[in-house]
């Protein structure tokens, strides 16, 4: 039994511009949405020929977040190219922050 190589799958960020430029040259592979506990949403993308999970990154290099759905999913529209393969990942329990 061949042992599978995992090195690969661990996280990494890219930029809106990079991704961008993936999209166009249809080499994105899947688009995760994922729910986070606090009821926001973050993306993750696959490329083709990869198991490496890529996050979009802020300036700061931490993980794009979104309040809603519905925000995610234009910003998706806006900037890039359709995909076939968006899978969607929401939590069972969230736990919303308070504003003081």
């Amino acid at each position: 039994m061949q042992k599978n190589n995992r090195i690969g799958s661990m996280k990494q960020p890219l930029s809106e511009k990079e991704l961008i430029y993936f999209s166009k040259r249809k080499l994105l592979e899947r688009i995760t949405i994922q729910q986070l506990t606090n009821g926001h949403y973050e993306i993750f993308f696959t490329l083709k020929n990869t198991d490496t999970k890529y996050f979009l990154k802020t300036q700061r290099g931490e993980s794009r977040t979104w309040v809603s759905l519905d925000r995610l999913t234009n910003h998706i529209r806006s900037f890039y190219e359709p995909i076939d393969n968006i899978l969607l990942k929401l939590k069972k329990e969230i736990k919303y922050e308070k504003k003081h």
